[in-house]
């Protein structure tokens, strides 16, 4: 987001599922020196056509679309912007910021015009729950087959979870391409292994049948969440409750 917002810091997620309609993040910004930080609130979001946000801050309140429309095999990107002060003092400086936020908004939208021409690989532009996805909590792309794998919680059931393969236009492949997880979080992939932490146990599957070949776990395990694969094939999850990292080196040792 750097490169296309100007000032753009970070972003701290507050509540919600992220990148899903209710999510509320803090954004921060550098304004002439000084940080600013806006409350996002994802109001609407309607897939490969636009997403809705309102901003508070103490100076003012402000209702954002971007809207993405095909023309031609090409894609027009256009905002919109309502903004009102928050206060007598702010109310009478929006009048006179008016032109400057217009200004600001269309540089904005010609540095994600950039960033987008610049992009060599496909991405996908959203990624949500729909269609008949149960509490899909974790997603990753694979560049090489064009395919994104999904981890869905299911209704958190012993054995109703799953992995599910979806392709980039949004349709489900497989709903369980890896079957019978439990609560399914992290999910990470390498050329022919597919990686996802299931409560105490890390998941190895096999990345093109989907069949599961080896569970690692540890008694001091209490609660698998993310999963991260560095350059040379080591993988990595997490632990919610004990703040613990563990450990699957390439030759297959699991260790904290």
């Amino acid at each position: 987001m750097s490169d296309w917002l100007m000032g753009f810091q970070k972003v701290e997620h507050i509540s919600g599922t992220p990148e899903t309609v209710g999510a509320v993040s803090d954004v921060y910004f550098i304004t002439e020196g000084e940080e600013m930080v806006i409350r996002e609130t994802i109001t609407e979001i309607i897939p490969n056509e636009s997403i809705s946000m309102t901003f508070t801050s103490d100076f003012m309140d402000m209702d954002y679309k971007l809207k993405m429309e095909d023309l031609n095999g090409k894609t027009k990107v256009s905002s919109m912007t309502i903004a009102k002060g928050n206060g007598m003092v702010s109310k009478s400086l929006m009048a006179l910021m008016s032109s400057s936020i217009k200004e600001q908004e269309e540089t904005n939208l010609a540095n994600l015009k950039k960033v987008i021409e610049n992009t060599e690989s496909h991405v996908p532009t959203f990624i949500l729950e729909t269609l008949e996805l149960t509490h899909c909590e974790s997603s990753v792309y694979d560049s090489e087959n064009d395919i994104i794998y999904a981890s869905l919680i299911g209704n958190r059931q012993d054995g109703d979870g799953s992995v599910a393969t979806i392709s980039t236009d949004g349709k489900i492949v497989n709903k369980t391409f890896v079957a019978n997880l439990n609560d399914p979080k992290g999910i990470a992939i390498t050329k022919d292994k597919l990686y996802v932490s299931d409560v105490t146990e890390l998941i190895e599957a096999d990345l093109k049948s989907g069949k599961t070949l080896k569970k690692h776990t540890l008694p001091s395990i209490a609660f698998l969440n993310d999963v991260a694969i560095d350059n040379s094939g080591n993988v990595y999850m997490s632990d919610t409750r004990t703040s613990e990292i563990y450990k699957l080196d390439t030759d297959g040792n699991f260790s904290l």
